[in-house]
């Protein structure tokens, strides 16, 4: 389903927006509305909103001051049809809907049991690059095959033999609360997992692989962050190596204890507890976690989906895989972000939103394409890091009007911070849009440079906290109901997308429809 929403009557009569199943939007004349009417003083903050589903389309007031009119007449929650006008204040919209096959409607089989309950068989790793490998792209992987491939998760398979022959990645796979650690094979299987068990961040976990290292700290210098006031910035790294793994500190301040005695440096082995400030560890070794590259679909679900030539399948299975937590999903986007371009762009969103403080640098860099487009902006926002901002000031500030509106735009996505001007000018669609958009321009308000400058001086203390923050809201750790509230629907499917792949959230994509629908 497919939806332009246009306003035809009202001071700001000819803006459009196009929306996409599934999605709610907010329409209002305040900042807290996904798209605003601010010229409208009898449109209330957040008037009314549209939802857009698979199977039809909803409007909702939102208990507006003078409510919401429809076809004349005035409304709690009604379904629209192809040409119906809603009225908000002094403004009318014009309803123009279409079907439109939905890619992310094909992730409706994913079931919360089945992506908790699934096989966690080794596979064998191949580089994440083995699709530009291939001489000749397979025949397009129809949809039914991705559909096919979600239904496999939960299914126990047989664990294949350990790969013979050694890959050489040193790409850790960082999951937010989980990391997983690119394999480097040179033995029969000899994974580890390291999981907090103490009570403060208790079952978070880093599932390391063969040949791989990981380092545990209290700051971003880590690759897995726990915010133990009593931890050193990078208080103790884990190695494997040709002896076995191997526990290290790193020069700590509280000092590393391994079974109640402190080390500089020890073999690790199963069941062995490490202590380091306040928080505990236990190390099981030899567990297994499933790799990228086998041809078994059965073992790698989607694993063909996100390299189909067919646009649509791919992000269909980007997204399955993520919502399933498929561990290789990750290492797979990185690969793609290392040699970007508009045709992977499904990729470099998805590795933006999953991504961890070291891949920092990466999604810089991403920015810094203008082959990528205006839409590349908006991969910081969905990184969501605040030391991407002064990228994005640079942007702002720059004679692009294109680039500097789409900064704007990420820079308020990140810090909640309206810096609009009172300039409004007309912009092209995005190039990046798909084919069968509408080709309309869209009015936009253009950002005050000096204003962003001035309010980020102020106020930049207020984020050194966190990594992740979205409409100014820390949104580094596991999503909640109070912060789901709190954000907007873009928000929201990002910050659970992500717990979700993490296992920190349980829910499904349609359960977000709970936050924003009465």
């Amino acid at each position: 389903m497919k939806v332009v929403l246009e306003i035809v009557e009202g001071i700001a009569a000819g803006r459009k927006k196009s929306l996409r199943a599934p999605i709610v939007m907010t329409v209002g004349r305040g900042d807290a509305a996904d798209w605003r009417v601010p010229e409208d003083s009898a449109m209330s903050s957040k008037h009314f909103e549209v939802a857009v589903r698979q199977d039809g389309c909803y409007v909702t007031d939102l208990d507006s001051t003078n409510g919401t009119i429809v076809e004349g007449v005035k409304i709690t929650r009604l379904p629209l049809t192809d040409g119906i006008q809603i009225k908000a204040g002094a403004t009318s919209f014009r309803v123009s809907m279409s079907p439109r096959e939905s890619t992310t409607s094909l992730i409706a089989g994913l079931e919360s049991e089945q992506g908790q309950a699934r096989a966690e068989a080794p596979i064998d790793q191949q580089p994440a690059t083995i699709a530009r490998e291939v001489s000749v792209p397979p025949d397009s992987i129809p949809v039914s095959e991705v559909l096919r491939q979600t239904e496999l998760i939960g299914q126990t398979q047989p664990s294949p033999s350990p790969p013979s022959g050694r890959t050489n990645s040193s790409t850790v796979e960082e999951r937010g609360d989980e990391y997983r650690v690119g394999q480097a094979q040179s033995r029969p299987f000899a994974g580890a997992v390291i999981e907090v068990v103490s009570e403060y961040a208790r079952g978070r976990k880093a599932i390391l692989r063969s040949g791989q290292s990981i380092t545990i700290g209290r700051t971003d210098r880590a690759d897995f962050v726990v915010a133990d006031p009593q931890l050193s910035a990078s208080h103790f790294r884990i190695t494997d190596d040709r002896s076995g793994w191997q526990l290290t500190d790193l020069n700590s301040t509280a000092g590393t204890s391994l079974n109640g005695t402190k080390i500089s440096t020890s073999l690790l082995k199963s069941g062995d507890r490490v202590v380091a400030g306040q928080t505990q560890f236990v190390v099981t070794i030899g567990e297994s976690a499933p790799l990228s590259g086998r041809k078994n679909d059965s073992l790698c679900p989607f694993q063909q989906g996100v390299r189909d030539e067919d646009p649509k399948v791919r992000r269909a299975a980007i997204e399955a895989a993520a919502w399933s937590g498929e561990p290789w999903l990750l290492d797979f986007c990185r690969e793609n972000a290392k040699e970007p371009s508009p045709e992977n762009r499904d990729a470099l969103v998805m590795m933006s939103i999953l991504g961890l403080p070291s891949d920092l640098q990466l999604v810089r860099d991403l920015a810094r394409r203008p082959d990528l487009g205006p839409s590349r902006f908006e991969l910081l926002a969905s990184f969501a890091h605040p030391a991407v901002v002064p990228d994005l000031l640079q942007s702002i500030k720059g004679d692009d009007l294109v680039s500097a509106v789409a900064a704007a735009s990420a820079f308020s996505r990140i810090t909640g911070l309206d810096i609009a001007s009172d300039q409004r000018t007309s912009l092209p669609p995005d190039e990046g849009e798909g084919e069968d958009d509408e080709e309309f321009a869209e009015d936009v308000l253009l950002p005050d440079a000096g204003k962003a400058e001035r309010l980020w001086q102020q106020q930049a203390n207020q984020f050194a906290s966190g990594t992740a923050f979205r409409q100014g809201l820390e949104t580094s750790g596991p999503p909640t109901d109070t912060l789901l509230q709190q954000l907007d629907q873009r928000s929201r499917w990002e910050v659970c997308i992500r717990g979700k792949f993490e296992g920190t959230w349980n829910g499904s994509p349609f359960e977000l429809e709970r936050f924003i629908i009465p």
